[in-house]
């Protein structure tokens, strides 16, 4: 038969066009803000998008993750690719911080200030957004 522990899962970057009947109690019972990583999630992404890269004694991934507040992973992955596309343009075996320092000026967060605002707005705007660590019926 069919199990009484259904999950269903939804992903939207636009939760404000999700229509109020799945938001109902009962259905899409939680909806979750996931933000763009903090710093040291940054450095953990960045660490792993690097790991097989060949990368020079300067490149510091600490000061990368600094310089990359409101990036993406997907943002941080095409920061890395245009790191070692700049890289390959110029010849080299390696890339350096040289690389990245240039692909920050051409890669840049696809979450600007405005829109991680608005998505704290719609957050808001949304009735069941969270529930509380104490409710039970969450977790059990």
């Amino acid at each position: 038969g069919i199990s009484s522990r259904v999950v269903v899962i939804g992903i939207t970057n636009r939760p404000d066009v999700v229509d109020n009947s799945l938001l109902r109690t009962g259905r899409l019972d939680l909806v979750l803000y996931v933000e763009p990583p903090d710093e040291k999630g940054r450095l953990e992404i960045i660490k792993i998008l690097t790991k097989k890269m060949p990368l020079t004694s300067d490149v510091k991934l600490q000061e990368i993750a600094v310089a990359t507040q409101n990036y993406t992973g997907a943002d941080l992955a095409a920061l890395c690719r245009e790191a070692a596309v700049q890289a390959m343009q110029n010849n080299a075996t390696k890339i350096s911080s040289q690389d990245f320092a240039n692909s920050l000026k051409h890669v840049r967060p696809s979450i600007t200030k405005e829109v991680d605002q608005w998505y704290k707005s719609v957050k808001e705007s949304i009735s069941n957004v969270v529930p509380k660590t104490g409710d039970k019926t969450f977790y059990g």
